[in-house]
C-alpha cells in the first residue's frame, strides 16, 4: 500500500556565479521534474515543493516563481535557505 502523499528530495549542485536567475530557474525546474519522477508521481500530480537552497539560489527561485509553479504545476512553494540546493516533491 502506498501513501497519496509521497516525499522525495532531490538534490542537484550549482556551480559557478550566475548572474541571471532563469538559467538557475530552469536548472530547478529540471530537478523538480527528476524528484517528480523519482517519486513515481504523475506528470498531471500536483505537488507541494519546498526549495531548500544559498540564498542567492533562493532568489533566483523568487524571482522566476511564476515560471516554477507553470512548470512543475505546484501548488505552493516554500523556501529554506540551506548549504546546498535540495528540492522536495510531495503530492498537492
Amino acid at each position: 500500500f502506498f501513501s497519496s502523499r509521497r516525499r522525495h528530495t532531490r538534490y542537484i549542485s550549482v556551480t559557478g556565479v550566475q548572474t541571471c536567475a532563469l538559467p538557475i530557474s530552469r536548472d530547478l525546474v529540471r530537478a523538480v521534474q527528476q524528484a517528480r519522477k523519482d517519486a513515481g508521481l504523475q506528470v498531471s500530480d500536483r505537488i507541494a515543493l519546498t526549495l531548500s537552497a544559498p540564498a542567492a539560489t533562493l532568489e533566483a527561485a523568487r524571482t522566476h516563481e511564476a515560471l516554477l509553479v507553470e512548470e512543475t504545476l505546484a501548488t505552493s512553494v516554500s523556501y529554506a535557505e540551506a548549504d546546498e540546493v535540495a528540492v522536495e516533491v510531495t503530492r498537492a
